[in-house]
C-alpha cells in the first residue's frame, strides 16, 4: 500500500511539474506574441497593403510585403518590412504609408513622425524612423545590390506640408511608379533579391492592426 501511495503521489507530483513547465513555455511565447502586437519590430496597416496592391498592378516590379526577418542589427532582433520593391536597377525598401489631413504638417526626423498643427506636435503612432536604419542594415548584408529607402506617403498629402530631417526620400506610389517605368534593363534577377526575403521569412499571412 505504501508503494502505491508513493507511486500515486510521484505521479501527482510529476503532473504538476509538468503543468508548471507548459505554463512557462505559454507564458514565453505569449511575451513574444505580445512584443509582436505592440509594434516594438515594425508594423504595417491594411490600407498600405491596399496602397501597394495597387502599385503592384502599375509595373512588373516584384512587391513584398508584411516580411518578418531575425535581424541581429535590431535593437529587439526583428524586423519587419512594411513593403519592399524590386525593381531591375535598385531595391526599394517602403516605410508604412503616412496618412495626414490638409490642416496638418508632417516632420519626420530620427525620433519618428510627427503631426504638427497650432504648433503641437502629436507623435505617430506604430512608426519609427529607427526601424528602416534596422532594416537597412540587414539587407546590406544579404546582397550587395543598390538599396534605397523610401517613406511612402498618401498622394493626398502635398510635400509642401512635409518636413523631412532624415535622408530618405519621401514619395508616394504613382510618383515610384514614374520613376521605374524610366529605368533600364540591368544584369541581375529580381526574383533572386525577392528570395532572400521569402527565405528569411518567419511571419507570414498576418496583418498588424
Amino acid at each position: 500500500m505504501l508503494n502505491i501511495a508513493v507511486i500515486v503521489l510521484g505521479s501527482i507530483l510529476g503532473l504538476i511539474l509538468l503543468g508548471v513547465i507548459l505554463f512557462r513555455i505559454y507564458e514565453k511565447i505569449k511575451g513574444k506574441s505580445i512584443d509582436f502586437k505592440q509594434n516594438k519590430i515594425g508594423h504595417i496597416n491594411k490600407i498600405t497593403i491596399e496602397k501597394l496592391k495597387i502599385f503592384n498592378s502599375f509595373n512588373d516590379s516584384l512587391v513584398l510585403t508584411n516580411i518578418l526577418v531575425k535581424n541581429n542589427l535590431a535593437k529587439n532582433g526583428f524586423s519587419l518590412f512594411c513593403g519592399v520593391v524590386i525593381t531591375k536597377e535598385k531595391i526599394y525598401v517602403l516605410s508604412d504609408l503616412i496618412l495626414s489631413t490638409k490642416k496638418e504638417k508632417v516632420e519626420i526626423n530620427d525620433e519618428g513622425c510627427f503631426f504638427v498643427k497650432d504648433n503641437k506636435k502629436t507623435k505617430k503612432e506604430l512608426w519609427e524612423t529607427r526601424w528602416l536604419k534596422e532594416q537597412t542594415r540587414w539587407l546590406e548584408k544579404k546582397t550587395d545590390q543598390p538599396i534605397e529607402v523610401l517613406i511612402l506617403i498618401d498622394e493626398t498629402i502635398d510635400k509642401q506640408n512635409i518636413i523631412n530631417h532624415t535622408d530618405y526620400r519621401v514619395t508616394n506610389i504613382y510618383e515610384l511608379n514614374d520613376e521605374i517605368k524610366l529605368e533600364r534593363e540591368i544584369n541581375y534577377n529580381p526574383k533572386n533579391i525577392a528570395n532572400i526575403f521569402l527565405r528569411n521569412n518567419k511571419f507570414k499571412g498576418k496583418i498588424n492592426d
